[in-house]
């Protein structure tokens, strides 16, 4: 999309916005767009709900955003919390934040050191999760998938915190499906893929596997088989 002509949508303080093509999006205050929203850059450092979708370049959520439709961008970063109503499609997702999908995720580069539900398939060819908090979704494809428990300094501080709230660091997914596999604080029904090993505190029904299977002691896999 030409950003040429287009004019800069900002919303600082509390009000409405009608949807539309606009160059940037910048939303520090409370802010409603009504309707679809395409532009080059869209900013929420505030509060913010589209009544629409959101058609972007990039998308910086660093406050609360709800988007009533779907996602589509090139790059999506989530630092503060952000709700989709349908599906999101980028190039990358970055969560440092809380994310919630209703539908799918499909992307090339999927990292979250933060939290995630997602009610579809997580799609991505190279995922890499680190857990900080429980999080969420039905089904996960891609290429490389890796998967582990952030042992830092900082998580160990707030481990205590996350316990208290019933936020445990574990991932809960029905299927996972990719070529390299590795996966750990995760409970899943069925993990399938050509090289897979299953790390510690995962509790897995059926390992399906092509090349090779490693499986950690303090890991549970009910059965597994080479396919």
């Amino acid at each position: 999309m030409s950003s040429e002509n287009l004019n800069d949508l900002i919303g600082s303080g509390v009000g409405d916005s009608a949807g539309g093509k606009y160059r940037n999006v910048i939303i520090s205050g409370v802010m409603g767009v009504k309707g679809d929203v395409e532009c080059t850059d869209f900013k929420c450092s505030g509060v913010s709900k589209v009544d629409g979708s959101i058609k972007a370049e990039s998308i910086l959520v660093s406050g609360v955003n709800n988007v009533n439709g779907d996602i589509k961008c090139k790059e999506l970063s989530v630092e503060g919390s952000l709700n989709v109503a349908h599906g999101v499609n980028a190039e990358k997702v970055q969560i440092y934040g809380v994310l919630k999908v209703n539908d799918d995720v499909n992307s090339e580069i999927f990292v979250s050191r933060g939290g995630f539900t997602i009610n579809g398939l997580l799609n991505a060819e190279n995922i890499d999760i680190r857990l900080f908090v429980k999080c969420k979704v039905r089904e996960i494809g891609g290429q490389s998938i890796n998967v582990c428990k952030d042992n830092t300094n900082n998580i160990k501080f707030f481990e205590k915190i996350l316990e208290t709230f019933s936020m445990p660091q574990k991932l809960i997914v029905d299927t996972v499906e990719g070529d390299d596999i590795y996966i750990e604080y995760t409970n899943a029904k069925i993990v399938r893929g050509k090289n897979v090993k299953i790390g510690p505190g995962s509790n897995v029904d059926i390992v399906e596997y092509k090349n090779k299977f490693e499986k950690d002691d303090n890991a549970i896999v009910k059965e597994f088989k080479k396919v």
